[in-house]
């Protein structure tokens, strides 16, 4: 992406409010933006999605870069031109199971309870994660996890959509 434009000129609000937002997607721990350095999953960047109709892709953002153009009288900025690079980012867990041998249980995202399963069983098996099964349960609103039964069709999200 080239550019993201700001203006708070009809409000006068430092346009810096707006701005700073955009740096907490690469400020990670004390390496800032430099992801090599990260050692550990809690250090993980932060992922944002892109979204522009009906387009939308994960990304971790790898750069911003801010470019003030316009001030009020006093210096404050009101308008700024931030160019941002990102990084396209989807986790392997996010990608629906390819092979047959698997073990999905699905048809067009949608998974049918068999006997015996349970929503963090149905978890771990989609998303790798039984702690995931939240996820599962407030997509299709379920708000007891031990009464679904065998043959019941739940639909998957992915996981930044539940």
């Amino acid at each position: 992406m080239s550019s993201i434009w700001f203006d708070t000129t009809d409000t006068g609000e430092d346009v810096r409010k707006q701005t700073d937002k955009l740096f907490a997607y690469v400020e990670v721990g004390s390496g800032g933006g430099d992801f090599s350095r990260l050692k550990t999953i809690s250090q993980k960047p932060p992922y944002t999605a892109f979204e522009w109709g009906n387009f939308r892709f994960l990304a971790v953002v790898e750069s911003v870069s801010l470019e003030f153009i316009h001030f009020k009288p006093d210096g404050t900025p009101l308008r700024a031109k931030a160019t941002v690079s990102f990084k396209e980012f989807k986790h392997r867990k996010l990608y629906a199971r390819q092979n047959p041998t698997s073990g999905a249980n699905t048809h067009n995202g949608v998974w049918y309870v068999s006997a015996h399963e349970r929503l963090d069983t149905i978890a771990m098996q989609v998303y790798g994660d039984a702690t995931q099964w939240r996820h599962i349960a407030a997509h299709n609103h379920i708000t007891d996890p031990m009464a679904i039964y065998p043959g019941q069709p739940l639909v998957i999200p992915a996981l930044w959509e539940a």
